[in-house]
């Protein structure tokens, strides 16, 4: 759900990046047989706007509270930096 801005700033290992703004048109690639998927952005606010989107389709979603600024203050975890 970030732009491509924050992404490169650190991430979730193994996550897929789509911006907020691409989510509808890049929906359909997103498969429904994964028993859950996870809605990150930086604070918690796009997210949450996706996963209503994403559950009115029919996914098995969440939003990660707090976003990946939660996830920097907790230091449950470390985003990893997008290497290019």
């Amino acid at each position: 759900m970030r732009s491509t801005a924050e992404w490169r700033t650190g991430r979730i290992p193994a996550a897929k990046h789509i911006p907020l703004n691409r989510l509808q048109a890049s929906s359909a690639g997103i498969r429904k047989d994964r028993p859950v998927i996870a809605a990150v952005c930086q604070s918690g606010a796009r997210s949450a706007v996706a996963v209503r989107q994403l559950a009115d389709r029919g996914y098995d979603v969440y939003s990660l509270t707090g976003g990946m600024n939660g996830l920097r203050r907790s230091g449950e975890l470390t985003p990893k930096p997008l290497t290019v």
